[in-house]
């Protein structure tokens, strides 16, 4: 009887202003959310052996592009902006969230797409309100009424489910909650960075604690970092504070990087570091070349080759010409000879003329 109810309640409709993305060649049937999501989607999904659900919420960070490219150059000759998706197709997601060069990008809402199949929803898709979505001819139950707090609860409760989830969805699903413009998300993140049963899922909510989270953010992955034993979940979350462009996120950098007792835990700062560049972290990286680890030394010196050409290259030198360390020399004439620069050629020519 409920399932009949739902069904009368549908409404085929043809405009598809609704949607967040540009949706073509679908059959939309609008479906009343306001009475609860996740007993909509499981009467839903149990409607067919297939069925395709959307529901639209506000987004977080306009620049976010969540849309298909054949590769990444295509993507950026596109400026990250109106690719193109089919439906059902496998692959092809591109996350983008600099949008460097061209203007910027207002976007206000993003789309989620959940496919069933036997009752269960087996897939989830994002995409922006300016990608293109194929459905192929596909029916399409869009969800009104969706709050952004419902669609979290039921995103962490998909996500934590690792009975019939691949790790694919369950990452989607997180990065769906992160997603979100709503007060939600940071709750919703440390919840499943502390008890998700999967390394894996724990390890995609600290990196999107560490990027959406702010001081909250970092406070819990101080304590991740400095208690966690799994590596993954540990690297996970330093790349997602190196992605807060806050001066505390860089701070927090140097400080794992000049004192933490973990060999692991100071590469991949000093990793990130590198990524981020500047001034301060460019000397940070130098003083990390003195570290007591090998490894740690030679990421330092990696991290310094991916600077900026003309801040790369003398830094490289000068530490091949005069570094105390038989290693860092070594690594510093090898980053020269990728760099291609002419400067590294004549000082590689020099050493080897002596």
């Amino acid at each position: 009887m409920l399932r009949k109810i739902f069904i009368a309640l549908a409404v085929v409709i043809t405009s598809l202003n609704a949607f967040a993305a540009k949706l073509e060649n679908a059959k939309v049937v609008e479906h009343d959310a306001s009475r609860g999501v996740g007993a909509l989607i499981r009467q839903l999904a149990g409607s067919a052996s297939t069925v395709w659900m959307s529901w639209d919420e506000p987004v977080s960070d306009p620049d976010s592009c969540m849309c298909c490219f054949a590769s990444t150059d295509e993507g950026q000759r596109h400026q990250w902006r109106a690719g193109r998706c089919t439906l059902g197709a496998k692959g092809g997601n591109f996350f983008n969230g600099t949008n460097d060069a061209g203007p910027p990008v207002s976007r206000t809402a993003f789309a989620i797409f959940a496919r069933a199949e036997e009752g269960s929803v087996v897939e989830l898709r994002l995409f922006s309100e300016d990608c293109v979505v194929d459905a192929k001819g596909v029916t399409i139950h869009h969800l009104g009424g969706v709050t952004p707090a419902e669609s979290i609860a039921w995103l962490e409760a998909y996500a934590q489910d690792q009975v019939s989830r691949s790790k694919k969805d369950s990452h989607q699903a997180v990065s769906a909650i992160a997603m979100h413009r709503a007060p939600q998300v940071v709750d919703a993140l440390e919840r499943l960075v502390k008890g998700a049963h999967s390394d894996d899922v724990r390890g995609q909510a600290a990196f999107w604690l560490g990027a959406r989270g702010g001081a909250r953010g970092r406070q819990v992955l101080r304590g991740v970092i400095d208690d966690e034993p799994s590596h993954h979940l540990v690297d996970q979350a330093i790349a997602g504070i190196a992605q807060d462009e806050d001066r505390a996120a860089t701070d927090l950098l140097l400080a794992l990087a000049r004192t933490h007792r973990s060999t692991q835990v100071r590469k991949q700062s000093i990793f990130w570091l590198g990524q981020r560049a500047g001034e301060k972290a460019t000397a940070n990286l130098k003083e990390a070349t003195n570290d007591p680890d090998d490894e740690v030394r030679e990421m330092a010196v990696f991290s310094i080759s991916q600077l900026p050409r003309d801040q790369a290259v003398p830094e490289l030198i000068q530490l091949a010409r005069t570094h105390k360390s038989r290693v860092v020399r070594e690594k510093a004439l090898f980053w020269l000879g990728q760099s291609g620069d002419p400067r590294a050629l004549d000082f590689i020519e020099e050493v080897l003329t002596k």
